[in-house]
């Protein structure tokens, strides 16, 4: 994960970031937690140890348009208020971008894929509080998509080298 967002690294309310991918419902597996940095347009990746930068989830989840969405925790103009979660915009690419992605061979390195990243319409409860405007350009965001089986779901012939890890149990010869 890779990104540049002047735009919303320059907000002084804007506490962290959460990109996930389009999928239906919501997977909180799916979701890259982003905080700021004291350089200029620099960021660091998740706010817990275990959070590796990685976002799992299954592709048959995926729903088109196929895209990222990016939500920015803001801090409240009110004191001793929790920050609330906005939608600060949306990247979107062609569906044959991700089918392209999604048919590399397994044993090659995962494919990259950068998107635009366009504002949102904020809600009315934000008022002047941020200062971008809507179809405003943000920034980039540059993901890697690798492959991820789930052993209990794929079949064994769809997952390189599992069948030589296994342990043969049979036939029983006597």
């Amino acid at each position: 994960l890779r990104l540049s967002m002047p735009a919303l690294w320059k907000e002084r309310a804007v506490q962290s970031l959460i990109a996930s991918i389009n999928y239906t419902g919501s997977f909180a597996a799916s979701e890259v937690a982003i905080l700021r940095r004291d350089a200029e347009d620099t960021w660091a990746l998740g706010a817990t140890a275990e959070d590796d930068g990685a976002s799992t989830g299954r592709v048959g989840c995926l729903r088109g348009p196929f895209g990222l969405r990016m939500h920015a925790l803001v801090e409240s103009n009110v004191a001793f208020c929790e920050p609330f979660r906005v939608l600060a915009g949306v990247g979107r690419l062609p569906l044959r971008e991700l089918s392209a992605a999604l048919a590399r061979p397994l044993d090659e390195p995962g494919a990259s894929l950068e998107f635009k990243l366009v504002a949102a319409r904020l809600p009315e409860h934000v008022g002047n509080m941020l200062s971008w405007e809507e179809g405003e350009v943000l920034g980039t965001v540059t993901v890697e998509l690798s492959p991820c089986s789930l052993q209990s779901v794929m079949p064994s012939r769809c997952v390189p080298g599992l069948q030589q890890e296994l342990a043969e149990i049979g036939p029983i010869v006597s």
